[in-house]
Formats: structure tokens, C-alpha cells, sequence
């Protein structure tokens, strides 16, 4: 399977490239481009949100994506409607579907867990940044993509610095070596692009809808009930919220409203455990999203978000997610397990401990062609991203069936 994969080559990124893409079909070609990508099917093995791999109920990063897909498609929509009725050109429903689904395709395995990891081994050599290794994998050679579509994909308006101090922890932007292709995008789009703004708000709302269904699955119903009642009050959100959000909230009412909202309209279809239910509470809760979205249009630009209540429930649901998961126990036994195996992985490919030559001939080149230490603990970085979680436990494992989190009980 892995000498399958095709060559990964270094970033380049030319005029003649970007003018060959927009003869041939413009953002049509970009979105079929990613959908073939191999970068695209591995998301299929990575983990969204809870690294289970065996519980097929769980959603993976390539799933995550549709669902983004989905969404900024029915915003974009509601965006083409208003944009109509003022005389402005519609938006390209091919770029939102590429944009979707290239948003992630640069998360190595084990999602943001190894991205924190693989960050901290990275720390002297501009870290490690899921949407700046999306941007280093769009402008390679063998995935180009239109200037529109990256500039859509990009989150982030500033450059990690090559070293930081310990004390600095992650940092979010892109890599240093995107810095030129970045300006350009910037002279070209601005930085309020309505396309990236839509696959944004997707984003964190295809989060809010199926997180809370991703944890019922992976407890089930009495467990799940357990913690939440447990771990989810009303002033423990608000703890959280301080930390994670940019809205002022002076007292816990909104919350309770939010919560009271969450429990006898959507928990009752998520714990049902049954599919039905399950699905019309999940299709409910994304068309009230769609529903409340708002376009306004000033001097022929648009501006497009959600109502205050709806990005503190986006903000609720984050603060369940770590109430009841992330800050628990099992997940950090699950981060530390995880941190062996990528530390390991990313050492011996280093080293050369790792016996590349059975990863495929398609591999050798990107550590031989490195001209220093920076560019080769790079390459070691892109070669990490071709992995899934289960290959990369197996190949520090060695494990001839791997069960990645098989032990775990609470």
C-alpha cells in the first residue's frame, strides 16, 4: 500500500503553473485534484477527535471534511441569494467544495495531538502548524492549486518564527518558506475573503453538530450521561469560555439557556442510540446554524456570520468537549501513548532507524535531497503526514494486528 503512494516533491509554486491550472478549468480542476489526492484519502486513517480507529461510529478527518463541504455549500448558497439581489457576482461553489476538503489535509496522524508533538520537536525550525503544512503540501508540485482556492485555505495572517523559546508554546500561522506565496495572496485577496470566512464557520459548526455525537459513541449513552452531569455545570463552562472565547459574558444565564437548549433538543436524539433520531437531531441542529446566518453586504463587499447566541453555543459545546473528554484522565494516558509513538517515529526516520526503504522508493528522496538539518527534519515532518495513525503505532510497535487504544477502561 505504501509504495502505491505517490512522490511527495518539494514546494514549487510559478506563474506558468497557476496560468496551465485556470486554462485547463479553474476551480473545477482544484477540487478534483484534491479529491484524487493522497494526501485527501489518508485523512480517512487520522483521527478528528478521539484517536479509537477501531470504532467505525467515530468520525475521522476525511468524514470531518465532507461535513465541512456540506456546510460551507449551504452557506454559500444563502450567500449566493443575497448576492443576487445586489448585483454581485456569485461565488464558486467548486472553490468552497476544494477549500473544504483540502482545509485539513495537512494534519498528521493522531490529529491536533501530533500536531502539539510534532511542534514541540519542530521548535527550532518553525514548528509544526497543520494549516501551514496545508499550505506547504497546495503549492507542491504535484497538488498545485489555483491562488484563490489557497488563499481560501489559509487561516492565519502571521509567520511562525524559525526558533522560539519553550515558554513560547504553539503558535499558529504559516511557515516562513510560504512567506512570499503569502504576501502575494494578501496583495491579491485582502484578508476578509468571503469564500475563506464560509469554509471557516463550517468548520467550527460541523464541530459543534457531531463532537457531542462522537463522545456519545465512544462512552455510550450511560457513561456519556455520567460524565456530563458530573463534569458539566453551568459555571464550569463559563471557566472554560474565558479562555476560549472573544465574547464578553457577564453572568452564567446564557449559558444555562444554551445548555437547557442542548439537553431537550439535541441530547435526546444523540442518546436515543437510535439512527433515526440520531440523524434528524444532527440535521436539525445544522439547519438552525444555516437558518441563522447572516449577510451583509457594504459597498458591494460582503460580510457574513453568526448571531452572538450561535457562536457562544459553537463555544458550549467546545467546553463539553473538554470538560467531558479532553481534560479527563483517558485522554491524557491516549496523548502520552501518542507522544511515544510519534517521538519515536520521528527520531529513527531522522537517524535513519526506520528502515525507509519499506516505505517505498517514493520516500527515499525527500531525506536524501535535504540540504541541512532544518530542511531534513522538514522532510521528516511530510513524510510523518503520509501515515496514518494505526502504521505509525505498528511501525513503533511492531505489532502484527495494532489495536491502537484496545486497554483503555473507565
Amino acid at each position: 500500500m505504501l509504495e502505491e503512494r505517490a512522490r511527495y516533491t518539494p514546494a514549487i509554486y510559478t506563474r506558468q503553473s497557476e496560468e496551465t491550472i485556470d486554462q485547463m478549468s479553474g476551480f473545477q480542476l482544484d477540487h478534483v485534484r484534491i479529491l484524487s489526492s493522497p494526501h485527501f484519502r489518508l485523512l480517512q486513517h487520522k483521527t478528528q477527535l478521539i484517536p479509537y480507529p477501531y470504532n467505525h461510529l467515530l468520525r475521522n478527518r476525511l468524514l470531518h471534511s465532507l461535513e465541512v463541504s456540506n456546510i460551507a455549500d449551504g452557506i454559500a448558497r444563502k450567500v449566493n441569494e443575497r448576492s443576487t439581489c445586489a448585483d454581485l457576482s456569485p461565488l464558486e461553489l467548486d472553490l468552497i467544495h476544494a477549500a473544504s476538503y483540502a482545509h485539513d489535509i495537512g494534519h498528521p496522524p493522531f490529529g491536533h495531538a501530533g500536531e502539539r508533538i510534532l511542534d514541540g520537536l519542530m521548535r527550532s525550525a518553525s514548528g509544526f502548524e497543520s494549516n501551514a503544512q496545508t499550505i506547504r503540501l497546495l503549492t507542491q508540485k504535484v497538488l498545485i492549486v489555483s491562488k484563490h482556492t489557497l488563499a481560501t485555505v489559509l487561516k492565519h495572517k502571521s509567520a511562525i518564527p524559525l526558533v522560539r523559546s519553550r515558554e513560547d508554546g504553539f503558535m499558529k500561522g504559516y511557515y516562513l518558506e510560504s512567506a512570499d506565496i503569502v504576501q502575494e495572496l494578501f496583495h491579491l485577496y485582502g484578508n476578509h475573503l468571503p469564500e475563506n470566512r464560509i469554509v471557516d464557520i463550517a468548520d467550527d459548526v460541523a464541530n459543534a453538530i457531531y463532537d457531542l455525537r462522537d463522545l456519545v459513541h465512544f462512552f455510550g449513552k450511560n457513561e456519556f450521561l455520567r460524565r456530563y452531569k458530573h463534569a458539566v455545570t453551568p459555571s464550569k463552562v463559563m471557566e472554560c469560555l474565558q479562555f476560549s472565547t472573544h465574547e464578553r459574558l457577564d453572568s452564567t444565564l446564557e449559558i444555562v439557556c444554551i445548555l437547557h437548549d442542548l439537553e431537550n433538543n439535541v441530547l435526546p436524539g444523540l442518546l436515543s442510540m437510535n439512527t433515526g433520531l440520531e440523524t434528524i437531531a444532527l440535521e436539525n441542529i445544522r439547519v438552525s446554524y444555516l437558518d441563522a446566518i447572516k449577510v451583509k453586504i457594504l459597498q458591494h463587499t460582503m460580510q457574513i456570520g453568526l448571531p452572538r447566541y450561535q457562536r457562544l453555543q459553537i463555544a458550549v459545546t467546545k467546553a463539553i468537549v473538554k470538560l467531558c473528554f479532553l481534560d479527563d484522565p483517558i485522554n491524557f494516558k491516549m496523548e502520552e501513548d501518542i507522544r511515544d509513538a510519534i517521538e519515536r517515529m520521528f527520531h529513527g526516520l531522522y537517524e535513519g532507524h526506520v528502515n525507509v526503504s519499506g516505505l517505498g522508493k517514493a520516500y527515499l528522496p525527500m531525506l536524501e535531497e535535504a540540504v541541512d538539518d532544518i530542511a531534513k527534519a522538514r522532510a521528516v515532518c511530510d513524510i510523518l503526514c503520509c501515515f496514518t495513525d494505526v502504521e505509525v503505532w505498528h511501525y513503533t510497535r511492531k505489532q502484527q494486528d495494532p489495536m491502537v487504544f484496545c486497554s483503555y477502561n473507565y
